[in-house]
């Protein structure tokens, strides 16, 4: 998880931990113990050996007690990729879910309406069913706005 949310997280002078009062700017306070190295100084200013590989220099300097993320090698890329992929996955799979909850007064509420054949009512539950909100919609109508509406989708439906 760390890997896939790991980029969300601030690091460097944006961090700020929990017990840190929120909107102070953070370079004027003080931190003993870290000394902050700019571009625009010199190597030899922060006693850093000539010969020394930068990436050591890089993996054993951790700043504000954070410790740095490595690279990934070749063969995690693509694994994180698909962890990633099926997250997303499961995310979309949950959006396109939506609610469930289906009014238990709407069977009744369309089923007992008068005029209509069986056969058409049965389209018009199976038709609110799947569109939710329209179903919610219809429940709160009143009887007359009902036999409007049922109307009115029956005929663009062909059933009546």
């Amino acid at each position: 998880m760390e890997a896939i949310f790991g980029h969300a997280m601030a690091t460097g002078k944006y961090a700020v931990g929990s017990g840190e009062t929120l909107g102070q700017n953070q370079d004027d306070i003080p931190i003993e113990g870290i000394s902050f190295k700019y571009a625009s100084e010199s190597p030899s200013s922060h006693n850093i050996p000539s010969n020394s590989n930068p990436t050591e220099i890089l993996t054993n300097s951790a700043v504000g007690g954070k410790r740095k993320r490595g690279a990934f090698t070749e063969d995690e890329k693509p694994l994180l990729t698909n962890m990633s992929d099926a997250v997303n996955n499961v995310a979309n799979a949950l959006r396109e879910t939506g609610s469930a909850h289906v009014d238990a007064n709407l069977y009744l509420a369309v089923m007992e309406s008068p005029g209509f054949s069986e056969e058409a009512l049965i389209v018009a539950n199976t038709y609110l069913l799947d569109n939710k909100t329209q179903g919610r919609g219809f429940v709160g109508m009143s009887d007359s706005h009902r036999a409007l509406w049922l109307r009115t989708f029956l005929a663009k439906n062909y059933y009546m």
